[in-house]
C-alpha cells in the first residue's frame, strides 16, 4: 500500500533567493522506502558559526553540442581546502520563475570524491533536460567541508538561460519486443504510426529497434543510445513492450561494507541517462546496482559509490505500450493494434475530449489543486469527487458513495485529465475499484489518467490497471508507477497540487508540450514512473486535420528542387503554401498550389523550386484549411553545391539563371562543338535567354563574371 512521508520542511527546500556562500547548511538522510540519498533540512546558520571562505569557484557554460538544453559546470577549488574532505556534491537544476515563486525542481545529480579530479582541484560536469530559451537556476551542496560527510554547504545560486531553439533533427527511438517483428497486423500499425508523427512533427526521425529479453540485447540498446544520443539527437525512446525494462536495486552497506538493506523496482529509466551511468550491472541478468552507506556520517576509508551514484535528469522523454503479461500472444498483439488504432483516429482529430478536469485525493483537501487547474484557463470545468466517509491516511478500503460517482463520471463524461492520489495494488485502486470495473465501463472518453498510487504501473505483474485503462474507451496516456510512491505534502494540502503548479506537468501540456516532455521537464522522472501510451500526445482542439498526406518527396531535377505530394483525404483544404529555408528557423514562402478540396481519393500536386539556395535547402509543406487552420508536413532535405547555376538544362525554349549568378555575370555565350559563337549577350534579363533560334544538339555556354573568371557548361537543347 501507499506510504506517505509528510515534511513541513519541503517549501523551503527549494526557496529562490541568494544566499553568501556557507551560510546554509543542508543534512545528508537516506530514504526509508527508496534507499536514495536525500536533503532532509537546510537552514541559516549564525555569523558567528559561519565556515570559511573555501575559495570555490563555480561557473556555468553552455554545452557546445546542446546549447538549448545542456549546460557544462566547473567547479574549482581552492587550496586552502582539503580536497580530501569532499565526500559528495549534489547539484540541482530548477526554473527561474520569480523571486515569490517556488518552483519544484526537475533535475539532480549526485557525485561521488571519484568525481573529482584532486590532482586538478576541480569537478566537470554536465546537466541537461532543459527548455530552450528559459531561465534556470543551479544550486549546489558540497558535503564534507569541514570534515562531515553528512553536513553539506550550499554554493550561491547560479541563475544562467538556455540558448533558444534552432532547427535540430529529432529521433525516436522504436524499441520493440522481437517477438512482434513478423506480426503483420502489428507492424502495419507501426508503419502508419510512424507515417502520421513524422507528418505532424516535421523535424523526427523515428527509427525502429528490436530486442530480445536479455542482458546482450539490453547492454547493446543501451550502448547505442549512449553512441547515438548527441550525434543523432535521440529525443524519444517509445518502448513497445518490455523486454527493455531492467530491475534496479539500491543496497545499504553498514561500516564494515556489509549489506543492511535493499531496495529495488522495475525500470526503463536508465536508457535516459546516456552521458553517465549511476550503477553497475550484473551480466549474467543486467540487474542494475548501486552502492551507499547507510550511515552518511561515516567517513568510509574506501569510496563505494560510482563517481555518479543517483541521478534524476533524463535526457530524454518515454512512452510505452505494454500488454499485461496474463494475455495470450494474439491477444497482446490485439491489444497493440487496438491501441495504435485509436491513438491513428485521434491524431486524425476524429476522437475528442472535453476541456475538463477530474481530480480526487484520498488523503487530503484537494481544493487548492481544484484552484490552480482552473486558474490555469484551459479547463473549462475541474469536478471532484463525493466520499461517503472523512478521509483517512492509512485507509483503502470500501467506499460506495466513491466508487459509485468515479465509475459513473468515467463513463458519461469526458475529460482531458483524470489525477488520482490513493492507495494503489497493481490490480486494485482503493474504495472497491478493481480492474474489472473499469473493464467493465461501457465508455471511457478522458485523454490522459494520472495515478498517484502504489503499484498501479507494475507492468510485471500478472495484470495492471495501468494497462487496463490504457487499453479502454478513448484513453491516449497514463502516467503511474510500478513501486512504491509517496509524495511529498504539509498540513492538509493535497498531493496532486506538483502536477498544476506553474511548470507542472499539467500546465506544460496546456502550453503545448508532449505528455512525456511535460513530465520530464516538470518534475524528472523516477526510476519507477511509467508513461504509458505514446510519448508524442499532446492536448489539441478539435478540427479536423485540413488534409491527410500520404506522401511528400523532394528530388534534384538539375539544379532545381522537384517537390511531389500526394493526399489520401482533404476536409475543406484550400490550398498548399510551399516554404523553404536553411536554417530551420526562417521560413520563405515559395508559392501556393490550390488544393483539389474535399475527396476520397489520392490527389497528386507538383512543385519547382528553379532557385534553391547553396548548402541545404529545406522544404515543408503548410496544408491550410478553408477557415484557416493550418498543419505542417514533415521536412525534405536537398544539398545543392553552389548558387550559380542554369536551368533547365536540357532546354528547348529559354535558359533560367539563379539570381546570384546574374548579379556576377557580365556575359553569356554559346558556341557549338567546332567553336563557331551562336549566341553572345551581355543582357541576362529575369525572364533568361531565348534559345529557339538554336537547332537541337550539344553545346557549350560560357559565362562570363565580373572578377575575370568564367564558368564553361555542357549544354543540351532539344525540341
Amino acid at each position: 500500500m501507499k506510504n506517505h512521508l509528510y515534511f513541513t520542511f519541503i517549501a523551503v527546500l527549494f526557496h529562490n533567493v541568494s544566499i553568501s556562500f556557507a551560510q546554509r547548511s543542508a543534512q545528508l538522510a537516506i530514504d526509508p522506502l527508496t534507499n536514495a540519498y536525500r536533503l532532509i533540512k537546510i537552514k541559516d546558520r549564525p555569523a558567528n558559526a559561519r565556515t570559511a571562505d573555501f575559495n570555490i569557484v563555480q561557473t556555468v557554460t553552455p554545452y557546445s553540442v546542446r546549447p538549448e538544453s545542456m549546460i557544462n559546470i566547473h567547479l574549482n577549488f581552492g587550496l586552502d581546502l582539503d580536497i580530501n574532505n569532499v565526500s559528495t556534491i549534489d547539484f540541482n537544476l530548477s526554473p527561474d520563475c520569480g523571486e515569490n515563486c517556488n518552483a519544484q525542481s526537475f533535475a539532480d545529480s549526485w557525485l561521488s570524491s571519484k568525481a573529482v579530479n584532486k590532482t586538478a582541484r576541480t569537478v566537470d560536469f554536465v546537466m541537461g533536460g532543459m527548455l530552450p530559451g528559459k531561465s534556470y537556476r543551479l544550486r549546489t551542496f558540497i558535503f564534507g567541508l569541514e570534515g562531515m560527510p553528512c553536513t553539506g554547504t550550499e554554493l550561491p545560486i547560479i541563475t544562467f538561460s538556455t540558448h533558444p531553439a534552432g532547427f535540430s533533427q529529432k529521433k525516436m527511438l522504436l524499441v520493440i519486443n522481437r517477438e512482434w517483428e513478423s506480426t503483420a497486423s502489428v507492424q502495419n500499425k507501426l508503419d502508419q504510426y510512424i507515417s502520421d508523427v513524422q507528418s505532424a512533427t516535421a523535424n523526427l526521425i523515428v527509427q525502429k529497434y528490436y530486442i530480445d529479453n536479455n542482458s546482450t540485447d539490453k547492454i547493446g540498446l543501451y550502448e547505442y543510445i549512449r553512441q547515438h544520443f548527441l550525434t543523432d539527437n535521440i529525443s524519444y525512446l517509445f518502448f513497445i513492450g518490455d523486454n527493455a525494462s531492467t530491475y534496479s536495486f539500491r543496497y545499504l552497506l553498514d561500516d564494515l561494507g556489509n549489506v543492511a538493506n535493499s531496495s529495488g523496482t522495475i525500470t526503463f529509466q536508465q536508457y535516459t541517462h546516456p552521458l553517465y551511468q549511476h550503477y553497475t550491472y550484473d551480466p549474467a541478468y543486467y540487474y542494475l546496482q548501486s552502492w551507499k552507506y547507510q550511515n552518511t556520517c561515516f567517513d568510509a576509508p574506501e569510496e563505494v559509490r560510482d563517481a555518479v551514484f543517483q541521478q534524476r535528469n533524463s535526457l530524454m522523454s518515454v512512452g510505452m505500450v505494454i500488454p499485461a503479461s496474463n494475455l495470450t500472444p494474439e491477444t497482446k498483439a490485439e491489444y497493440l493494434v487496438n491501441y495504435f488504432e485509436k491513438l491513428h483516429r485521434y491524431r486524425r482529430k476524429e476522437v475528442t475530449f472535453n476541456k475538463s478536469v477530474l481530480l480526487s485525493d484520498g488523503f487530503a483537501n484537494e481544493q487548492n489543486a481544484v484552484a490552480m487547474a482552473e486558474a490555469n484557463g484551459r479547463w473549462q470545468s475541474v469536478e471532484t469527487l463525493s466520499f461517503g466517509r472523512p478521509k483517512d491516511r492509512d485507509y483503502s478500503g470500501e467506499d460506495p458513495v466513491w466508487k459509485g460517482d468515479f465509475l459513473n463520471k468515467l463513463e458519461n463524461n469526458s475529460y482531458e485529465i483524470l489525477s488520482l492520489n490513493l492507495h494503489g495494488a497493481p490490480d486494485y485502486q482503493s474504495f472497491g475499484v478493481y480492474k474489472q470495473d473499469i473493464n467493465n465501463l461501457t465508455k471511457l472518453n478522458t485523454q490522459l489518467i494520472s495515478l498517484s498510487s502504489c503499484n498501479i504501473g507494475n507492468y510485471k505483474a500478472y495484470s495492471y490497471l495501468g494497462g487496463e485503462y490504457l487499453g479502454k474507451g478513448n484513453v491516449m496516456n497514463v502516467h503511474a508507477y510500478s513501486d512504491f510512491l509517496f509524495l511529498f505534502t504539509s498540513d492538509d494540502d493535497s498531493g496532486l497540487e506538483y502536477e498544476y503548479r506553474t511548470n507542472g506537468a499539467f500546465p506544460l501540456m496546456a502550453a503545448g508540450h508532449t505528455v512525456s516532455d511535460a513530465y520530464r521537464y516538470a518534475a524528472g522522472y523516477a526510476e519507477s514512473e511509467v508513461i504509458l501510451g505514446d510519448p508524442l500526445v499532446k492536448f489539441q482542439d478539435a478540427v479536423p486535420l485540413p488534409a491527410v498526406l500520404a506522401n511528400f518527396t523532394a528530388i534534384k531535377e538539375g539544379q532545381a528542387a522537384q517537390l511531389n505530394w500526394s493526399t489520401t483525404s482533404e476536409n475543406g483544404s484550400a490550398y498548399f503554401q510551399i516554404e523553404r529555408s536553411t536554417s530551420g528557423t526562417d521560413w520563405k514562402v515559395l508559392g501556393k498550389v490550390m488544393a483539389g478540396g474535399a475527396s476520397g481519393s489520392n490527389s497528386i500536386y507538383r512543385f519547382l523550386d528553379i532557385f534553391p539556395q547553396a548548402g541545404e535547402n529545406l522544404y515543408r509543406l503548410k496544408l491550410v484549411d478553408g477557415d484557416g487552420s493550418f498543419a505542417y508536413s514533415q521536412l525534405r532535405r536537398l544539398i545543392f553545391e553552389k548558387s550559380f547555376f542554369v536551368y533547365p538544362n536540357p532546354v528547348s525554349d529559354r535558359i533560367l539563371f539563379s539570381p546570384a549568378l546574374r548579379d556576377r555575370a557580365i556575359s553569356v555565350t554559346i558556341t557549338d562543338k567546332s567553336g563557331n559563337m551562336l549566341l553572345q549577350t551581355s543582357n541576362i534579363p529575369n525572364e533568361g535567354i531565348s534559345v529557339k533560334s538554336i537547332a537541337s544538339g550539344l553545346y557549350v555556354l560560357t559565362i562570363f563574371y565580373d572578377d575575370g573568371s568564367a564558368e564553361v557548361n555542357k549544354l543540351v537543347i532539344t525540341r
